[in-house]
């Protein structure tokens, strides 16, 4: 039978890792660094029509496919799939900084006095008893388990490139003519924008659990613990070189009485992010694509290509941060 390190003293109040934003927490060895700040400011999400059948794999672009019906559109769609791109990057950069996935700064060995939580029991250790236990780092709330997250859609494959060297991110702006590159049907085009709707609202529930136990900034502070209000445990010391939690990568970590496990594994390697001229007036309404030469299209077959691929990397991408933190118990599985 595992023995496992519960890290919380089983007070009711709560149990807070890090006295305020300022604390410096690691995980997994990783040199402590302070609360994350807050992710860019999230987009209007935008809507779409939903296609009748769900088309799995979208080929290559072609001359007589199908576009947007007008370039605000368009261009707000593109904006939209850059946001996601920037909003992805920073939520890895935190998550690595804090040592939740691989590849932070690993601590050095030098005259640096940090605090390190757990005894780095083989069987690992667990902060929180149970989901119910009440949990908050960098001076938080504590709260329970957040819930689980909005179910995935179905991961989109695009045909791949003939070469990698061939790629366009640099998207222009858009417009109509008979020879731009589009889709080369309307599921698949309904498909795309089912799925990166999906991935807006996985992203921004993903930012409120994280900010809402303290792992990024934008969750509630505590409030006064003068007498006859909240008393909180808080598990590091005030060592202001910082605290670690887990010794290494190696052993073994679980919040609200979730099995322990080792430092998830790093994220795919992100594919250069896009850039795209903004619309000058913002549409986020999306209607069903139609098959007419007079509809808009990418400029280039490649830049269009490029598009599916940045998406189906961004979508993966999400799917593994959602992974790493159902692994350690931070959301709830699906």
């Amino acid at each position: 039978m595992a023995d496992n390190n519960y890290l919380d003293k089983g007070n009711s109040d709560g149990t807070i890792l890090g006295q305020s934003s300022s604390a410096k927490i690691g995980f997994w060895g990783i040199t402590p660094g302070d609360q994350a700040a807050a992710l860019t400011t999230a987009l209007t999400t935008i809507t779409y029509t939903t296609a009748t059948a769900i088309a799995t794999t979208i080929t290559a672009a072609v001359t007589a496919g199908f576009g947007f019906i007008n370039t605000d559109e368009a261009q707000s769609f593109l904006l939209v799939v850059q946001n996601i791109q920037a909003r992805l990057a920073e939520l890895e950069t935190a998550l690595k900084e804090a040592g939740l996935v691989a590849g932070g700064t690993a601590t050095a060995l030098t005259d640096t006095e940090y605090d390190r939580i757990g005894t780095g029991q083989d069987d690992g250790d667990i902060l929180g008893q149970d989901s119910s236990a009440l949990v908050g780092f960098w001076g938080i709330t504590p709260c329970d388990q957040p819930g689980a997250l909005t179910a995935a859609a179905a991961t989109v494959n695009s045909t791949a490139l003939a070469s990698a060297t061939t790629y366009d991110y640099t998207i222009a702006t858009l417009v109509s003519n008979s020879v731009g590159f589009g889709f080369s049907d309307g599921e698949a085009y309904a498909t795309l924008f089912l799925v990166v709707s999906n991935m807006q609202a996985r992203i921004a529930e993903v930012e409120t659990n994280l900010a809402e136990v303290g792992v990024i900034a934008g969750g509630t502070a505590v409030v006064s613990t003068t007498s006859g209000s909240a008393k909180y445990d808080y598990l590091d010391k005030g060592n202001g070189d910082g605290t670690i939690l887990g010794v290494s990568s190696s052993k073994k970590l679980g919040f609200w009485g979730t099995t322990p496990v080792d430092q998830p594994a790093a994220l795919t390697t992100a594919l250069t992010t896009i850039t795209c001229t903004a619309p000058g007036t913002t549409d986020y309404a999306i209607q069903s694509c139609l098959s007419t030469i007079a509809t808009f299209k990418f400029v280039t077959m490649t830049a269009a290509e490029t598009l599916m691929h940045v998406v189906q990397n961004a979508h993966t991408r999400l799917g593994e941060i959602e992974a790493a933190l159902e692994e350690i118990g931070l959301i709830a599985s699906n």
